[in-house]
């Protein structure tokens, strides 16, 4: 199920606001995912886990952490770190759990799948907002475009600059004209 064009910016905007909150400004092309999610009492690392799981999020009264699978390149694990972090904000956070403190713990788990349903399309989608942020994403785009660059070699420098997926950067840009287009 696709995201309606109202979930997309206030994604956008949840996403600029925390970018704010934690010193990022308008300007920053890079989000160091993991200094970031440090930054709201996540422990980050490396899991040995299956080929089909890229991470997991783990939540508990005393902690909060995020594992990828060691096994996947860097973009992809910023990508997952990213989203999983999304998962905390957008699926725990935002929901009543989040307000009692006598929780159990819980374990979101991550296939290496996109399009498995609405929670993940969120993340999917919360996750590449925070890691390439709309207004310097598309300025960059929009700096290349004008430079009369091909889309793929577009789409090869964006994912460089971002340490995100080649596949990523792609939808990225692709999301950002559907929301243009609908202004």
């Amino acid at each position: 199920m696709e995201l309606c064009e109202m979930e997309k910016i206030q994604i956008e905007k949840m996403v600029d606001s925390l970018l704010d909150l934690f010193g990022y400004s308008k300007e920053d092309q890079y989000v160091d995912i993991v200094e970031f999610t440090k930054k709201m009492g996540f422990t980050v690392g490396n899991a040995d886990l299956d080929e089909n799981e890229d991470g997991f999020l783990l939540i508990s009264q005393d902690r909060r952490v995020i594992a990828v699978n060691s096994d996947r390149p860097m973009e992809w694990k910023r990508f997952i770190i990213a989203h999983e972090f999304s998962h905390f904000i957008l699926h725990y956070v935002l929901s009543d759990d989040f307000k009692n403190p006598t929780q159990e713990s819980v374990l979101l788990h991550r296939e290496n799948k996109k399009g498995r349903n609405e929670s993940e399309n969120d993340a999917d989608y919360f996750a590449a907002a925070l890691l390439m942020p709309r207004k310097t994403f598309k300025k960059q785009y929009e700096k290349y475009k004008s430079e009369g660059l091909d889309d793929n070699v577009i789409y090869f420098h964006l994912a460089t600059i971002f340490s995100v997926p080649l596949e990523s950067a792609k939808r990225r840009v692709n999301e950002i004209k559907e929301l243009d287009d609908q202004k």
